[in-house]
């Protein structure tokens, strides 16, 4: 197979270049912007045998960590890229169920469940171009049940480490759409459509800046 370089993200360029062994470095590259563990810690309590859908899990790492620290935690990931799981452990495999080449649209339309207590999605929203992001968040919202809790991290603009994520993303990953959504924004977004809900910070931001996590709950 021949690869045209030139038109080839260094992410990508990376990926090919290093195999197997992409995985393993590009842990201790994520690190520098994200100490998984810290946002771990500040998630909240798992119900014992509770099934937590992940919305554009890609790699699953960030689930792996979540998994690893609640022992009868169930997890489904979907996300629209056909290769998406490989971060997660032998371990914690058994307990995921994947769907790969899935939207929230393909995969609420395929009525597989009729919706989850917690739904997670990370480091998503940034990604999505500022023109598609109204209807992209009133299609997660349709994947919440009245008394879900929907967990969002991202990245709140401002900070050095923002900037140089931002340009991670930009020339590395090459999304050249990417822009940060600020914990603001995406509350005031929300509360377009749920004006009552209701919007906990869990001092992420104080732990690893300038990672955010917030909990949105009572769609009513």
């Amino acid at each position: 197979m021949v690869v045209d370089f030139r038109i080839m993200s260094i992410g990508k360029f990376a990926r090919k270049l290093l195999g197997s062994n992409f995985y393993k470095i590009a842990k201790y590259y994520k690190e520098f912007f994200f100490h998984i563990p810290s946002f771990v810690e500040i998630l909240p309590k798992f119900p014992a045998n509770t099934t937590i859908l992940d919305v554009g899990g890609g790699d699953g790492e960030v689930l792996n960590y979540v998994l690893s620290g609640n022992p009868t935690l169930k997890a489904v990931l979907i996300d629209p890229n056909d290769n998406i799981g490989g971060m997660i452990s032998t371990s914690n495999r058994k307990r995921v169920t994947l769907y790969p080449g899935y939207s929230m649209q393909k995969y609420k339309e395929s009525n597989i469940s009729k919706g989850y207590q917690f739904v997670l999605i990370s480091d998503v929203l940034h990604h999505i171009p500022e023109k598609d992001r109204d209807r992209f968040i009133n299609e997660l919202l349709g994947l919440c049940l009245k008394d879900s809790t929907l967990i969002i991290k991202d990245i709140q603009p401002g900070y050095v480490k923002s900037w140089l994520s931002l340009f991670s993303d930009i020339f590395i990953s090459g999304d050249k759409s990417t822009k940060l959504i600020s914990m603001e924004e995406i509350t005031k977004k929300i509360r377009n459509k749920y004006p009552k809900v209701q919007v906990t910070d869990t001092g992420l931001q104080k732990k690893t800046p300038p990672n955010y996590c917030l909990l949105f709950s009572n769609f009513k």
